[in-house]
This record gives structure tokens, C-alpha cells and sequence, in this order.
């Protein structure tokens, strides 16, 4: 049900900027946002959209008061609900916070306190600005987690965010920004971590909110998304507005080349398998040494008969996967989908041998896997890797990329006299310049980090790379250059790649076959060509059906039959 947020909306924008500048101070001042004009009216949604380092995030940090005290800012005009906010204090801010502008952060992991449950993040808001009788507040609470899709929100509100899937914990995070009914919601990457199914959901969560006279910032690099929801759009680079105006124009018929850019790096606009960056890929030589020469027939990864389970707070157990047999071939890059909760994860887990099953098991070349004990593991570890979804998170922060690295590289058995060397190889591997031997983790873009993640996995010399979501965080061009990288690999060393993901065009386009998991079950399997055009399970036709499609690709996309 619709919620009016207010009898009479205000004619007048709820943001008016105007020449906003956000400069990194210094005797060199750096301009990180320059000259930057728009307007949020009720009821309207403008989209932001840009490459990892473009100025979205500082200029959706401003509008709540949030960007860090070294930044200097100034704009001939900085209006947010009537009333000029170029110079006030802390605490007229803070009035705002959570009642008036509600706020969804990118990183919804560290978003949250991992000792408070979700239940208490929410109710936070709603009782530090004393909203509605306290009595009601759990109330408010469950219905903002019932909105946003959160299953079984009276019990699972009890978990922490290091409990939940990405999924539920983005989900939990939205639910935080509009628990108090905001007038004003700036959404930083909220579909990121998402499922389509889901995904969808909350597309129509924020089209009913805009109805209900919502103002809306959407930050997002899927562009596919952006024109769903948004009625305008700013185009950014390098902290400027290259291109701006209603979406239909700019993303059917762009007029500036960076646009165009990002438009053409959409895996569903080019042909499955083709090139979708025009960045210069590393030389197929410096993978030689990690081609992979196994003997024998046997699957590189073969499951029979898995099942785990979890317990709940209330003490019930639920199934994440349920009797789930499969074999990933060798030399094959082999798909999995499937949406929040549906078991991939565990799957992750398992493949990994970091948590065992309750029933079946896995080899590793025909050999056992995971019913060895951990230490008879451990030599076989390098043989099998994993690209993390969250790289920053998966990093020690106190390390640089040269200790990342070499970490792995003795573990696999280099020389600490070769580990210079060999890291080298593998930041050339992956693109990656020398200079950036001595970066902590914190000082690169989502992108570079990817790309160390990747030469990390690949330092073992590994047969087997499982990749968790490897390309979900990055913005368009950069996930174009890690797609077109795990290609490159894949083709100069034979690797076996397991590809779990929730964007569907990503798996179609790098993808020979696919699994579909559905509520700890595989529903599905095939040919990615096959899974896309003869769809027969009821829940791929669902996944495929909410695929958000921009323009061409309403037609050129996979429609369900």
C-alpha cells in the first residue's frame, strides 16, 4: 500500500544546486567536483552515473552533510528543502539525518555495527528522533523490512549484518533509510549486491515512493537500472557533468563520448564472447607459466550430494543447499545463478572446504576434497582459488599489494627471492602497473583492487578459480576490463572457472553453461544458449522476466517465453 508522505507536496524543488565545487585542500588544491548544477523535484528521481572515481559519491555525501572535514565545498546555490545549506552547523544536519533525507550507502557491510542486530540499527533512527510512540516503533520496523522484501523479518531481524547474505544485508540497509518516511532519499549503489528478482522488487519499492511525492538521488553504475527509474540523468567524469538531461535522450541517443563509452561496455549490447573493452590487454606470454597441465579425465570439480544447514535465531534450521550435485569440467567456465539466499554463498563455502557439509562431498580431480582433514587440505590448496566479491573486505587493510601477494606466493612454494619477480609478472598479468607494488588496499579504486584479487587467486598457479560475484561492485567499463581479463585467462591457461553471479547478461556473455539455484536446489542446467532461449524451470523464466532492459535491449535480451 501506497504511503502519502504528505497532504500537500511543495511545488519547489527539495534540491537546488548550483555551481557546487568540492576541492581536496592542499597548497595544490585537486578538484574532485567542478561546477556541478541540478534540481531534485517531489516525485522525481535523477540519476547519477559515472566510472569509479567520477565525483557521484562526494556530490550524494554532500546533499546529507557527510563528505570529511579536509574536502572544501562551496556552490552559488546549495538549497535542500527550502532552506540554504551552504554554511550550517553539525547539528542542523544531524536534524535531518534519517527524518528528513534518508541515506543508502554503498557498503552495506560497514554500514552496519556487527555487535547490534538488525532490529536495533533500525529502531535507532526512530528513537533518537523520537518518531511516533515507542511502543509502535517495533511495528515501523518490521513494515519497513516487510517493504523492502526481508523474509521472515520478525526473526530474522534478530541477526547481525556478518549474518546475512549481501542480498538481505542491503535490503536491511534500504529499509534503515526509509524506515522514518524521509522526504528526500539518496540511494549510493542500492541494487548492487541484488538479485534481479529482487532488484525488481525494489525498483518498485522506489517507483512507489516517487508517487508517494519522494524526492530520489539514484548513484549507480547499471546503467540498465538507471533508466528504469530515473527521470533524469547526469552523465559524470572526472568530477564534471559531461552530459545531462531526461533519461530516454541521453542513454537512447548519447551525444558525448564518454557516454557512449558506457553504454557500449553493456555485456548485453555486444555479441556473447566478444571484446567489451577497448583498454589494451596484457600479452598472453605472461600467463605462460601458470598454464595448467593436469592429467587424467575426472571433472576438475565434481559435488555429489550436498546438504547444509543453518540454525536460525529462534533455533529452527534452514536448508541452504539441499541434495546439489554437479561437475565443473575441465577448462570450463561454468555459471551459477540464482537469487539472495538462494545457496550460492554456501555453495562458495563448500567448493572451498571453509565450512563442511552435513551430508555428500566433493573432489578435487577425481581426488577427495572435502571429507580430508584440514591439514591433509592444506597441500592442495593452491590447486583451487577464490576471487571474493568484496575484495577490500577479503584484504588486510595493514598490508600492501607487495605483502598480498607475497603471502600467497610462499604459500605456493616461490623463492622469497623470486617474490619480487613473480609479483611483477602477476600485476602485468593483470594489467596493473609497478607502482602499485607498495599501495595499501584503501588507496586503490574498486577496480585495481578487483585486478590484485585476481593476480592473488592466480599467485598458486591454481587449476580451479571460484569467483563469488568477482565484477557486482564495479561500475561498467571496469567490469567490461575484468570480463575481458578472466577471457584472456581462461583461454592462455586452461583454468576451470566456477562463475557465481546475479546479473544474468554478465553470465551469458562469459558463460558456456549455467546452473539455475533456486531455495538450495539446482532447478536448472545447460548451455548458456540453451538456459536463455528455451527457458522450461518457472524460476528462470521469473529471473529472466526481471532483467531491467534499456531500450535496445528490451528486444536484443533474452525475453521470457
Amino acid at each position: 500500500m501506497t504511503t502519502v508522505l504528505s497532504s500537500a507536496l511543495p511545488v519547489e524543488p527539495l534540491v537546488r544546486v548550483e555551481g557546487l565545487t568540492i576541492e581536496l585542500g592542499g597548497r595544490k588544491p585537486v578538484r574532485l567536483v567542478q561546477d556541478l548544477s541540478f534540481s531534485i523535484r517531489p516525485g522525481e528521481c535523477l540519476g547519477l552515473v559515472g566510472e569509479s572515481g567520477s565525483g557521484k559519491s562526494l556530490t550524494s555525501r554532500a546533499l546529507i552533510g557527510l563528505n570529511a572535514p579536509v574536502l572544501r565545498q562551496s556552490a552559488r546555490r546549495f538549497d535542500i528543502l527550502g532552506h540554504d545549506f551552504r554554511a550550517v552547523s553539525e547539528s542542523r544536519w544531524q536534524a535531518l539525518r534519517g527524518t528528513a533525507i534518508g541515506y543508502v550507502l554503498q557498503d552495506a557491510l560497514g554500514a552496519f555495527d556487527p555487535l547490534r542486530s538488525i532490529f536495533s540499527e533500525l529502531r535507532e533512527t526512530l528513537d533518537a528522533h523520537r518518531i511516533g510512540p515507542a511502543s509502535g516503533r517495533r511495528g515501523k520496523v518490521v513494515q519497513a523490512l516487510e517493504r523492502v522484501g526481508f523474509p521472515e523479518p520478525e526473526v530474522r531481524a534478530r541477526q547481525h549484518s556478518w549474518q546475512l547474505s549481501g542480498g538481505l544485508r542491503q535490503r536491511a540497509l534500504i529499509a534503515s533509510a526509509i524506515v522514518a518516511s524521509p522526504r528526500l532519499l539518496i540511494a549510493d549503489e542500492p541494487t548492487t549486491a541484488l538479485d534481479v528478482n529482487i532488484q525488481a522488487r525494489i525498483i518498485d519499492l522506489l517507483q512507489e515512493l516517487k508517487q508517494a511525492g519522494m524526492g530520489l538521488l539514484f548513484v549507480s553504475h547499471d546503467l540498465a537500472v538507471v533508466s528504469t527509474v530515473a527521470d533524469h540523468v547526469v552523465v559524470m567524469n572526472e568530477g564534471r557533468a559531461v552530459e545531462q538531461g531526461p533519461t530516454a535522450q541521453v542513454l537512447e541517443n548519447p551525444a558525448h563520448d564518454y557516454t557512449r563509452m558506457l553504454i557500449a561496455a553493456m555485456p548485453s549490447r555486444a555479441p556473447v564472447g566478444a571484446r567489451l573493452s577497448s583498454v589494451a590487454l596484457p600479452p598472453g606470454s605472461v600467463f605462460q607459466s601458470s598454464r595448467v597441465r593436469s592429467a587424467g579425465d575426472a571433472p576438475a570439480l565434481s559435488a555429489r550430494g550436498l546438504h547444509k544447514s543453518y540454525i536460525l535465531p529462534d533455533g529452527s534450521r534452514v536448508g541452504a543447499v539441499l541434495d546439489v550435485s554437479f561437475d565443473l569440467q575441465r577448462g570450463e567456465i561454468l555459471g551459477l545463478v540464482g537469487g539472495s539466499g538462494s545457496g550460492k554463498s554456501t555453495i562458495v563455502k563448500l567448493c572451498m572446504a571453509l565450512v563442511e557439509p552435513d551430508e555428500g562431498e566433493i573432489a578435487l580431480f577425481g581426488q577427495p576434497w572435502t571429507s580430508l582433514p584440514e591439514k591433509q587440505r592444506t597441500a592442495r590448496r593452491p590447486r583451487i582459488q577464490l576471487i571474493a566479491q568484496d575484495p577490500l573486505g577479503a584484504f588486510d587493510p595493514r598490508f600492501t599489494v607487495r605483502r598480498l601477494l607475497a603471502e600467497v606466493l610462499a604459500i605456493g612454494g616461490v623463492p622469497a627471492g623470486e617474490h619480487d619477480a613473480e609479483t611483477r609478472r602477476l600485476l602485468a598479468a593483470v594489467g596493473l602497473r609497478d607502482e602499485l607494488i607498495d599501495r595499501l588496499p584503501r588507496n586503490m579504486s574498486g577496480g585495481q583492487r578487483q585486478r590484485v584479487a585476481i593476480a592473488r587467486a592466480l599467485a598458486t598457479r591454481p587449476e580451479v578459480l571460484v569467483c563469488d560475484e568477482p565484477v557486482s561492485a564495479l561500475d561498467v567499463s571496469v567490469q567490461a576490463q575484468i570480463l575481458d581479463l578472466l577471457s584472456l585467462i581462461h583461454r592462455e591457461t586452461g583454468l576451470s572457472i566456477l562463475f557465481i553471479s546475479h546479473d544474468l547478461s554478465v553470465v551469458r556473455h562469459l558463460c558456456g553453461r549455467v546452473m539455475v539455484m533456486h531455495k538450495g536446489e539446482i532447478v536448472e542446467e545447460g548451455t548458456a544458449e540453451d538456459i536463455f532461449s528455451n527457458v522450461r524451470h518457472p524460476y528462470t523464466r521469473e529471473l529472466i522476466a526481471a532483467i531491467p532492459r534499456m531500450g535496445a535491449d528490451a528486444t536484443a535480451a533474452p525475453a521470457a517465453p
